[in-house]
């Protein structure tokens, strides 16, 4: 099953919830129905929305592996940076400052 068909299956049993929590149909009393229930489920399903997010970022971040040429296209591109100055090319002063910073070799 894809991304896409989980998160569409939980997007439509959420909102199945809410329209059968807002039409009445469960057996939820008065007080609940008109006071509690509007104004808690928004916020509960924000929450809940940051708190996916939030997990999803830094699980990403944890279960991504480095990958060795991805730090070797750095040095390349200040590679690429000397050998265009060598040559007499004028390279732009925001590419410049990034690859003349201390330590950077």
């Amino acid at each position: 099953m894809t991304r896409l068909r989980k998160t569409v299956y939980v997007v439509v049993a959420v909102i199945t919830a809410y329209i059968f929590l807002n039409l009445g149909i469960t057996l939820l009393s008065t007080a609940a129905q008109t006071q509690i229930h509007p104004v808690l489920l928004p916020w509960l399903a924000l929450v809940l929305f940051a708190a996916y997010a939030l997990a999803s970022v830094g699980w990403a971040i944890y279960a991504t592996n480095d990958r060795p040429e991805a730090c070797k296209a750095p040095a390349k591109d200040i590679a690429a940076v000397r050998e265009l100055r060598q040559r007499g090319v004028e390279v732009d002063s925001r590419v410049v400052n990034v690859f003349e910073e201390p330590g950077i070799a």
